[in-house]
């Protein structure tokens, strides 16, 4: 049985996720059901996000859970794939001889965005794909794209998989045994490439919207606040022995009401977090 996740407090510009996000307020405030969403993929020149091209870019727009369109481009990059990342998706530098040039491609994905300012997008593991798009971003002066998709506007489905199955393991970046474990169906022949990555990551995504909306997550704002609740609790969890702040207070029962969706489930949460059962928000000596 499904129980609703404790209320964010505050005022509504505090809940609104605007100190988080660069989304305008309209998009913060619709329903998760309305709001366009851009499922987001890539596959780069090389593995470090943070410095190599995407070489492969596939995006699909969802509404209401259900597809409505989808692009994939390849882009004539400026430097060679390396063989470590051809041997993993499995496009070589003879395969992008022929690709659109940078500018061409980000025409077009402003056109596929209705050349809208910043998006809500989502990816697995969203953070690495923000890191290859702002890096392709920054080396051709892209500004635009580079704030649209910026990882502070991202749903990441890994994160928000393991918040609400807190008993999945982490397979890394393995999306194939993680939409197992989260009993989506996963597509292994399309693994490590942009459009299959992007099916599988709308899956876990649209099986997320029902899980929140359950949970009582009914705005992208709300959805984007708790995620950054929930992996900022860890780290902002003070040492053994010490007292909670007000603030971890309000970001553990946040943790809690995701992770005690079912009965049974807020033991392991304290457990997890090393916190007694009695809830005096102490650590254990």
């Amino acid at each position: 049985m499904f129980q609703p996740l404790p209320k964010t407090r505050g005022n509504e510009a505090e809940r609104s996720g605007s100190a988080r996000s660069s989304l305008p307020q309209d998009v913060l405030q619709r329903s998760l059901w309305e709001q366009p969403f851009y499922v987001l993929d890539c596959e780069a020149t090389g593995l470090d996000y943070r410095r190599r091209e995407p070489c492969e870019i596939a995006i699909a727009r969802f509404v209401g859970g259900r597809e409505e369109e989808s692009r994939v481009w390849r882009v004539k990059t400026s430097e060679a794939i390396s063989p470590q990342a051809s041997a993993l998706h499995h496009i070589t530098n003879a395969d992008l001889e022929h690709a659109p040039l940078p500018h061409q491609v980000a025409s077009e994905i402003r056109q596929f965005l209705g050349n809208q300012g910043v998006v809500p997008w989502v990816g697995y593991m969203s953070v690495i794909d923000a890191g290859f798009l702002g890096s392709f971003a920054r080396r051709y002066g892209f500004a635009d794209l580079e704030a649209c998709f910026s990882a502070e506007n991202s749903l990441c489905t890994k994160t928000l998989g393991k918040m609400l199955n807190p008993d999945v393991n982490d397979f890394g970046d393995n999306i194939l045994q993680f939409c197992a474990a989260c009993g989506v169906t996963a597509i292994p022949d399309a693994h490590h490439t942009a459009a299959g990555d992007v099916i599988m990551t709308a899956r876990l995504f649209e099986k997320m919207l029902h899980d929140v909306s359950e949970r009582g997550i009914k705005t992208v704002g709300d959805l984007l606040d708790l995620q950054h609740e929930v992996l900022q609790t860890p780290f902002g969890i003070p040492s053994r022995g010490a007292e909670f702040s007000e603030s971890n207070k309000l970001a553990l029962e946040k943790w809690i009401g995701i992770v005690a969706a079912q009965s049974g489930r807020e033991e392991l949460a304290l457990r997890e977090l090393g916190i007694g059962p009695d809830r005096l928000y102490r650590y254990k000596n």
